[in-house]
């Protein structure tokens, strides 16, 4: 598990989405200090993102109708101090698109999200940061442009740059998604774990840790999930005095404000020297909706002074369900999970082996999402010992997982796609 000393990033923080029209998928781009397109596939680890500098990078994901996905990322720039944001795509057999560098030479950027939203055909990404520190410099006022190119190019709006209602984004990766035509965006800062309906800064931000019930400070690393009946769920990690765990509730559609009451999720602590401990991850809380059934499943480690376990949580407004996906003496890292449009859950973990380099493992649900097959799995590529971040997602009958890896060959977003057991 990674510290929270490992925070990059100052205070000071907006809230910026950028967005595209995915017409024409014609992705030329320009391609800096980055990896050529390469082939991928299955059981084939490919170096995505080129050196990020940073063990804490975290990838936004997202798939279009035509099954191509989309990547984004922050990494270092070639100036020292300042960072880029950059986008590629991965074509169904895994092979990548010329790299973009979307913004180039900010202050500070925060990890993005990617969004589609098919009622209007419109790719978005979503990201939080600081242009310049310079006065008369900061990106305040900066604008965005629609794109006619399907991402091939990228403008900042001026609706939808703003400064986060609420709270700041401290050194907060972003969550987005598109729900029934509308962007819900959500990060943590200021104690708080907070939600906003829309992209204008005039609307109210709602926070999620204090309320309706106070779970005392601090909330963590929010992510969304959206079942096919439309419920929007988010859930988030807490180590606020007393109430240290997952929690989830249900997002008003209507304002972005919680439903309530906040729910724990049961067994996400494990009791340890007569008190319940959690042990938190610093990675967005890895949760998704599935196509068939109603509610929403989250993946995470759990045990302690060990994260020995994996669990999967099955969260409906009537009640949650858990299930013990992986257990065993070997140390748990990360978390992923997807759901295919079969209604199969699978399940991803990075985990120690006595080799010295981490494994990423797979399981894969029945159609009914009830019961889980055996589990497979394939070490990180020489060089890479450690997982940081885990993300994935189902296209054409395999599973796209990007982990970003480190050790002696540095720190980069690696691809590799699992193809559905037989």
């Amino acid at each position: 598990m990674q510290s929270l000393e490992g925070a990059r990033r100052p205070q000071q923080r907006r809230l910026i989405v950028l967005t595209a029209v995915a017409v024409a998928l014609l992705f030329a781009g320009i391609a800096a200090r980055s990896p050529a397109a390469s082939a991928g596939g299955v059981g084939k680890w490919t170096n995505l993102s080129g050196a990020t500098g940073s063990n804490l990078t975290q990838v936004g994901l997202v798939a279009t109708p035509n099954g191509i996905l989309h990547v984004a990322w922050i990494r270092d720039a070639a100036t020292p101090g300042l960072q880029d944001l950059l986008y590629r795509t991965v074509n169904a057999s895994g092979a990548f698109g010329a790299m973009q560098v979307v913004q180039a030479n900010w202050s500070v950027l925060n990890d993005p999200a990617l969004v589609y939203d098919p009622s209007a055909a419109q790719l978005g990404i979503v990201f939080s940061g600081m242009r310049s520190t310079n006065p008369g410099e900061v990106y305040d006022g900066l604008t965005v442009t629609i794109s006619s190119n399907g991402g091939a190019s990228w403008a900042l709006d001026p609706s939808g740059v703003f400064d986060p209602p609420g709270s700041s984004a401290y050194a907060s990766p972003i969550s987005a998604i598109a729900g029934g035509g509308v962007q819900f965006s959500t990060w943590y800062g200021s104690d708080g774990v907070w939600v906003l309906r829309g992209v204008s800064g005039s609307t109210a931000a709602y926070d999620y840790q204090h309320s309706p019930t106070d779970l005392g400070n601090y909330g963590y690393y929010p992510n969304f999930g959206l079942d096919k009946n439309g419920t929007l769920w988010l859930v988030w990690a807490s180590n606020g005095t007393g109430h240290s765990g997952l929690w989830a509730d249900t997002v008003n559609q209507t304002t972005g404000a919680p439903v309530g009451p906040q729910v724990m999720l049961p067994n996400s602590t494990t009791s340890y020297g007569g008190a319940p401990q959690f042990d938190m991850m610093t990675s967005k809380v890895a949760v998704t909706g599935r196509p068939k059934g109603t509610g929403v499943y989250v993946a995470y480690t759990t045990g302690y002074p060990s994260t020995n376990k994996v669990r999967v949580w099955h969260l409906t407004t009537a009640k949650i369900t858990s299930t013990v996906v992986a257990k065993g003496s070997a140390e748990k890292g990360q978390t992923a999970i997807a759901a295919g449009p079969d209604g199969r859950i699978w399940v991803v973990w990075s985990q120690s082996s006595l080799s010295g380099r981490d494994r990423v493992y797979v399981r894969r649900s029945n159609t009914a999402a009830t019961a889980f097959g055996p589990a497979k799995y394939y070490s990180t590529p020489a060089g890479y010992t450690g997982v940081y971040h885990l993300a994935a997602i189902v296209r054409h009958g395999k599973l796209d997982v990007l982990a970003h890896l480190g050790g002696t060959k540095g720190l980069a977003t690696w691809h590799i796609q699992f193809k559905a057991p037989k």
